[in-house]
């Protein structure tokens, strides 16, 4: 009895531990964006690329990990998000509902506020270098609905503002490259498009 009382012992520390550290490292935030999704034809010799641009309104929770830091001023990190958004679209007789999700992973450098729960500067900046995977769904008519998967490599650039215990940072992010993928249509007319991404938005961390 008395080892299983002294591992459990050991447990328990190891595990208050972890969760210091955890707490020492992790920013977690709350927020909004406005996400635009293109979408274009392929080029062809002789034929106009046509765009299509949908944009969706998306709550964001997310966290930053300051994985390495000097002085709490400067540091470099993992941040992972998730943007899920709705729009309520009336087809004359028929409300649809759109949708887009969305998992943003981003390499991030940090300076000054925000660079680690333990920073007090008033002003930071944060560059970020990674990818969105997307996940969207559009009512087009009343009988076709749109569907499609794609990831882009992205870059993040934002600035914060601190507080006392908190932080608010506007951020932009951008697609370094469009990619190909289907275009799924319940009318059974598929097809291959080029897909990009690009969002601003507000986040605010605790």
């Amino acid at each position: 009895m008395k080892y299983i009382g002294l591992f459990l012992l050991i447990l328990g520390l190891s595990t208050q531990s972890s969760q210091a550290q955890l707490k020492d490292k992790l920013n977690p935030h709350l927020g909004f964006s406005y996400e635009f999704v293109t979408i274009a034809t392929k080029p062809v010799a002789g034929s106009e690329i046509i765009q299509t641009v949908r944009s969706f309104y998306t709550f964001n929770i997310g966290a930053y990990y300051s994985a390495f830091h000097k002085n709490d001023i400067v540091s470099v990190g993992f941040e992972p998000n998730v943007n899920v958004g709705f729009n309520i679209v009336n087809l004359g007789n028929k409300v649809a509902l759109d949708y887009i999700i969305q998992t943003p992973v981003y390499l991030m450098g940090r300076l000054g506020a925000h660079a680690t729960p333990y920073n007090e500067q008033r002003f930071g900046i944060g560059l970020g270098i990674g990818g969105v995977y997307s996940i969207f769904s559009q009512q087009v008519t009343l009988q076709n609905r749109n569907k499609a998967q794609f990831f882009n490599p992205a870059a993040m650039i934002e600035a914060t503002i601190g507080m006392r215990s908190s932080s608010v940072t506007a951020r932009a992010h951008f697609a370094l490259a469009d990619v190909e993928s289907t275009l799924k249509n319940t009318a059974g007319s598929d097809g291959q498009f080029n897909f990009s991404n690009w969002g601003i938005g507000i986040i605010y961390a605790f």
